[in-house]
């Protein structure tokens, strides 16, 4: 009996062993193809790097851990520092990718007057991947804060999510609760905000960030809901983007509570609530009555063309471009 014991311990012994190495070797394969893409990055419009990186997670994690953690744009139109970022995933789900940020995290940009700051009670994302790459991407954030010169804000929770839908294009969903946000020192009255749409690009390209904007953009089906100051919007249509980034499409606006309005728009900065007031007030006069979920609202149609927005005959100005056009050959 004595003997088994002893095989047995040595079974044990060799088979943790066994592990550890198997662990390492695996764990020193990961390593290097981090190292490749970070090198590799130097040459991509978003330069990453890490001050410090490690491996850990063992015995049934597989985890890199980044600390410093930098990203920078190749232009050098802004710069962002992490304190801390890890990734791994456990030996039974290789393709289910955890990652934890760790703040804070310092922002500095050309748009900026001086740097912003950004702090969170925790950071979590979950990142699927498949044979060609990452394919689903769930993101959350808890209690966050953050400074920039003259504005500041606050947000209970944030969520973003992008994922394959089943006609192999992407579903784009975006919510935050309780945003609070002050700018020179006059703080706006806590809003909530759901945004989801979908778009025919594969979520793996939008993920990859392998997207062609030569042939514009696409997005359907979206739906968009915001609270703020008992004011409730909900917007539903579609929208293309050409090449040069303007966009063209149609919404539905529907205002619940359209009478409380004026008040809310008196808490805007003053530099831009006149506009605001002239864009509500068109808004409010040619929009008809209408029900939203059993309750009295106001509706409107929202005509986009080549980036004009208009209400009716009414124009109430134009949206930038999303984005530069490509330089002519």
């Amino acid at each position: 009996m004595r003997r088994i014991e002893i095989w047995l311990l040595i079974a044990v012994v060799l088979l943790v062993a066994g592990w550890g190495l198997v662990w390492w070797l695996i764990s020193e394969h990961v390593e290097g193809v981090v190292g490749e893409a970070l090198a590799a990055s130097a040459e991509e419009d978003v330069a990453l790097a890490c001050e410090e990186r490690g491996q850990g997670g063992f015995p049934f994690r597989f985890e890199t851990v980044c600390s410093g953690a930098t990203a920078r744009a190749a232009d050098g139109a802004w710069r962002a520092r992490l304190e801390r970022f890890s990734a791994g995933a456990v030996v039974h789900r290789p393709r289910h990718i955890e990652a934890i940020l760790t703040g804070p995290m310092q922002v500095e940009a050309v748009a900026l007057d001086g740097p912003a700051t950004i702090r969170w009670a925790s950071a979590r994302a979950l990142i699927v991947a498949g044979a060609d790459g990452p394919q689903r991407l769930l993101v959350r954030l808890f209690n966050a804060s953050g400074e920039a010169p003259e504005a500041q804000f606050m947000s209970h929770q944030a969520r973003l999510e992008v994922a394959p839908d089943a006609a192999g294009g992407s579903r784009l969903e975006y919510s935050v609760e309780l945003l609070r946000l002050a700018v020179r020192g006059q703080a706006l009255p806590p809003l909530d905000l759901t945004a989801e749409a979908r778009t025919p690009i594969p979520a793996e390209a939008l993920l990859a960030g392998d997207v062609d904007l030569s042939d514009g953009l696409s997005l359907s089906d979206i739906a968009v809901s915001l609270e703020a100051g008992q004011v409730e919007a909900f917007a539903e249509g579609a929208i293309e983007v050409g090449p040069d980034g303007v966009p063209s499409g149609s919404v539905t606006l529907s205002l619940v509570g359209v009478e409380r309005l004026p008040a809310l728009l008196e808490a805007l900065p003053e530099n831009v609530r006149s506009a605001a007031n002239v864009a509500a007030g068109a808004v409010i006069a040619l929009a008809a009555p209408a029900e939203w979920q059993g309750r009295p609202a106001r509706r409107i149609v929202l005509t986009i063309e080549e980036g004009e927005v208009r209400a009716g005959p009414l124009s109430l100005g134009r949206l930038p471009p999303l984005w530069e056009p490509p330089a002519s050959s």
